[in-house]
């Protein structure tokens, strides 16, 4: 059955700016959902409207039942974005976000939708590349639970709530089956301008294995680290904020040949 692809179930606008000269589209990691995005939405420099995606199963979407799919998932998930593509437009993935921006990527080109006019992925392996890491989606509830606990981008008074995780479990492993079988037949080079962002000290993907991701472009492609682990965009606000801002603003004087001032 086709999932409610309504706007206001799918995005969080945590401050709008309608009159801002692009949207920055954002997705989460795996089990994460658009609460990462909102202290960034804050920033008053930061000159685009952040659009972060709540998918099924996690955070106001709780009692949603998971995406099994990336393929539906991305093709619903286009169909969602349709009405916000209509201006320039950046993707920004964290983790198994980044995966999942890349395929939409894809999706728009294949589909001759408007093209973002930067991506940019984070914390996550090329999309060529096999999972090199044993896959956790499949173990026991506890087992699961070691594995998270052992990653450590969730809080251990949630790991610890049984009656909590007992809910949250069935989204995590769902998101977890999709990152770790996720992975790319064939190259297919994307004219998209990329900044890449990786956590100098992330055990998960590891920072040398980042430039593989310049394989599926033919734009522009730069890689900045960030000190920090795996879940950099919660744990170093300050770093990333920078690192972001900067982003935007060159995007925006590329596009415009000045810059805008902030809204």
């Amino acid at each position: 059955m086709r999932r409610n692809t309504s706007l206001d179930r799918w995005l969080a606008i945590p401050k709008p700016k309608p009159n801002a000269p692009l949207r920055l589209i954002c997705l989460p990691y795996a089990g994460g959902n658009a609460n990462s995005f909102v202290p960034y939405s804050a920033l008053q420099e930061l000159n685009a409207e952040i659009c972060a995606v709540q998918l099924p199963g996690k955070g106001s979407r709780l009692n949603e039942a998971q995406y099994q799919s990336m393929d539906t998932l991305v093709e619903d998930l286009a169909e969602v974005l349709t009405p916000i593509i209509d201006k320039p437009y950046v993707i920004w993935g964290h983790s198994f976000g980044s995966r999942i921006g890349f395929e939409l990527i894809r999706y728009f080109k294949a589909h001759k939708m408007p093209m973002p006019i930067h991506f940019i992925p984070a914390a996550s392996r090329a999309p060529h590349e096999l999972n090199t890491r044993d896959p956790i989606h499949g173990l026991s509830d506890e087992g699961f639970k070691i594995k998270l606990k052992e990653m450590g981008g969730t809080p251990d008074e949630i790991i610890e709530h049984d009656e909590l995780m007992s809910i949250l479990l069935p989204g995590l492993k769902a998101d977890f089956k999709l990152a770790e079988t996720h992975k790319v037949s064939a190259i297919e080079q994307l004219n998209i301008p990329v900044t890449l962002l990786g956590g100098t000290s992330d055990t998960i993907i590891p920072p040398d294995s980042l430039p593989n991701w310049q394989a599926h472009f033919c734009g522009d492609f730069e890689l900045e680290m960030i000190e920090g682990d795996h879940f950099f965009i919660d744990k170093q606000f300050e770093s990333v904020s920078k690192k972001l801002v900067d982003i935007i603003q060159r995007v925006t004087e590329k596009r415009t040949g000045l810059a805008q001032p902030a809204i």
